[in-house]
């Protein structure tokens, strides 16, 4: 299991994240689509090819923040995408994650 930790009434817990950095436990889409993870699907997902996922499969990375080019342009539009984006929110988590800053 892949983990990160989120801040919850001030509390962090553990759980499962993305290798962008998306919190898996808050996807409208998991459970309706039994989505395994994009980890575990190696990117190819529900809806299609993950090209973050395929990248860092690619790199050989755990996740985009363990990357040379972490912030990369890819995985800034991915977490600012209009529809499925959460405003940064994903980049954030995987900085908490290894403890990096701004």
């Amino acid at each position: 299991m892949r983990v990160c930790w989120r801040k919850v009434e001030h509390q962090f817990m553990e759980h499962e994240i993305a290798v962008c950095g998306l919190d898996c436990a808050i996807c409208a889409y998991r459970e309706q689509t039994n989505c395994a993870g994009c980890a575990e699907s190696k990117g190819d997902m529900f809806w299609g090819e993950c090209k973050i996922a395929k990248c860092a499969q690619r790199k050989n990375v755990e996740d985009c923040s363990y990357c040379d080019e972490f912030v990369c342009d890819d995985l800034n539009a991915f977490s600012h995408d209009k529809e499925h984006g959460d405003n940064g929110e994903r980049i954030e988590n995987l900085r908490r994650r290894r403890g990096l800053t701004g």
